[in-house]
């Protein structure tokens, strides 16, 4: 009798074990799913013509302004949001426009959900040229405009600016460098 009992706890816990494993499973796909829509479905100003920054020769170039604007729109896009399950899940996206040290840094920089920003969903991206004194390097604000989630699943929207540098690696326009809260 005390076989059959135990045999029927270990079933049991097994089943409880098995749906919380299959539960947490179809959420984590949900989560990761609704932070790909929301990145495809951002609003932008990065098409738009940008305020006349003449710094050095090549700001006066439109193809520069035009590639270095879209690499520094395309690195926030990606590293603004955060999926808890998945922080890391933005590296992929940015190994191309990223310089190889910058991107070693970030690969080694574990990103943590906090309490109070635990997910965050990027909704509009604003981008604003800055001057810069060094030729080969174009500086832009990127201005992201999120809804962020606490651990509760208490949504807010927040802003958060970046000061998002492109300069020149190996003839090739990538981004070398970011600063959060500019």
């Amino acid at each position: 009798m005390n076989k059959k009992m135990i045999a029927a706890f270990i079933v049991g816990i097994g089943l409880v074990i098995f749906t919380v494993i299959f539960t947490a499973g179809g959420k984590s796909e949900n989560a990761s799913n609704d932070n790909k829509e929301s990145i495809a479905d951002i609003e932008t100003n990065v098409d738009e013509e940008s305020p006349e920054v003449v710094d050095h020769e090549e700001d006066k170039d439109p193809e520069v302004v035009k590639e270095t604007k879209k690499k520094a729109h395309e690195f926030i896009k990606y590293y603004a949001a955060l999926n808890p399950k998945e922080p890391m899940e933005y590296l992929p996206h940015v190994e191309e426009i990223t310089e190889a040290d910058l991107y070693t840094k970030l690969s080694n920089s574990p990103r943590r959900p906090t309490a109070a920003s635990h997910k965050r969903v990027v909704k509009e991206l604003e981008i604003y040229p800055v001057d810069d004194n060094l030729p080969d390097r174009k500086k832009w604000n990127v201005i992201a405009i999120m809804d962020v989630y606490n651990s509760e699943g208490e949504k807010r929207t927040e802003e958060s600016s970046y000061l998002v540098s492109v300069a020149k690696d190996n003839e090739e326009w990538n981004v070398t460098g970011f600063k959060a809260g500019y």
